[in-house]
């Protein structure tokens, strides 16, 4: 009667190890669903919009922390590379305006200089006020300049951030990394 006593309780711990280390095993798996619509995100021949809505797909077949984890990564992948290229493209069509001001003339600081030459065409002194607007519109124009290298420079680094962490969903889901990272990690090893 004691032996067997021992051996059910024997026998229900060792259910209870089973169950909890397959749940856990479980739960550091990745669904083969989600897996699929992961895969089908990179999918080279689609747009962003697809891209976005097979992540909001995913979102519905997270069933083990795996999934969760593997669809956070690729989610902050997508909404950094969206925004750094908004910022990159937003950078773009800045630099892209105030090179036509400039060279059409219309910008503050291409019409101050106008002014002050039209003084001195006419052998006029130039006034202060005129000369301290100038050197302010410089500084503020070297300002926006330097603002928006760091701008850009910021964009870079978080794109370069995105690319690494969809290479590592791209290595959860089992695909090869994208061209560039192979190259440079041949150039890396040699």
């Amino acid at each position: 009667m004691k032996r067997k006593a021992i051996v059910s309780i024997s026998v229900v711990f060792g259910l209870c190890i089973l169950i909890l280390g397959g749940s856990h095993l479980y739960q550091r798996h990745l669904s083969s669903d989600l897996k699929r619509e992961i895969i089908a995100c990179f999918d080279p021949s689609g747009t962003d919009n697809d891209a976005q809505r097979y992540i909001h797909d995913a979102r519905l077949l997270v069933r083990t922390r795996k999934d969760a984890e593997v669809l956070s990564k690729l989610e902050r992948a997508a909404d950094m590379a969206r925004h750094s290229g908004a910022v990159r493209q937003g950078h773009l069509s800045q630099t892209q305006e105030d090179i036509t001001a400039m060279i059409m003339g219309t910008d503050n600081t291409s019409k101050l200089i106008k002014i002050r030459s039209e003084y001195l065409q006419r052998h006029a002194g130039v006034p202060q006020e005129l000369e301290n607007s100038i050197r302010d519109s410089m500084a503020s124009d070297k300002e926006a300049t330097a603002r928006g290298e760091q701008e850009w420079k910021d964009a870079v680094e978080e794109g370069k951030q995105a690319l690494k962490l969809a290479q590592e969903v791209r290595a959860d889901v089992g695909l090869p990394p994208l061209p560039e990272q192979a190259e440079d990690a041949a150039r890396t090893k040699k």
